[in-house]
C-alpha cells in the first residue's frame, strides 16, 4: 500500500509541475504579440527584423524536437525536462536583458529549444 501512495503522490506532483510548465509556456507565447511594437521601438528596427524572433524560436524548437528521443534514451526523461526548463528560463532571461536585436534572437532561439524539450517531455510524461 505504501508504494502505491508514493507512486500516486509522485504522479500528482509530476502532473502539477507539468501543468505549471504549460502555463509558463502559454504566458511566453501570449507575450509575443504585445511585445512586437515595444521591441521595434526599443531596438529601432522594422517588423522584418522582429519577425525573425519567431523564426529563431521555431528553429530552436524544431532542433530540440528532433534531438528529443535520443536525449531521453541517453539521459532520461527527468534530466531532459530539467535541462529544457533551464534552457527555457535562460533563453527568456537573455531575451529580457537583450541590449540589441541579435541578443533577442539568440535568447528566443535558446528559449525555443527549452520550450520544445518541455513540451515534448510533458507530453511524454502524460503518456507514461
Amino acid at each position: 500500500m505504501a508504494g502505491q501512495t508514493r507512486t500516486h503522490g509522485s504522479t500528482l506532483a509530476a502532473a502539477a509541475a507539468a501543468a505549471f510548465a504549460y502555463i509558463l509556456m502559454g504566458i511566453e507565447l501570449g507575450g509575443f504579440g504585445p511585445a512586437i511594437s515595444e521591441w521595434m521601438r526599443d531596438f529601432r528596427v522594422g517588423p522584418a527584423t522582429i519577425g525573425s524572433v519567431f523564426t529563431a524560436s521555431s528553429l530552436g524548437s524544431v532542433g530540440a524536437t528532433l534531438l528529443y528521443p535520443r536525449a531521453v534514451q541517453r539521459w532520461g526523461l527527468r534530466r531532459v525536462l530539467a535541462v529544457g526548463a533551464a534552457r527555457f528560463g535562460a533563453g527568456l532571461a537573455l531575451a529580457a536583458a537583450a541590449p540589441g536585436p541579435g541578443w533577442l534572437l539568440a535568447g528566443f532561439g535558446v528559449a525555443g529549444m527549452g520550450f520544445a524539450a518541455l513540451d515534448s517531455g510533458v507530453n511524454h510524461l502524460y503518456v507514461l
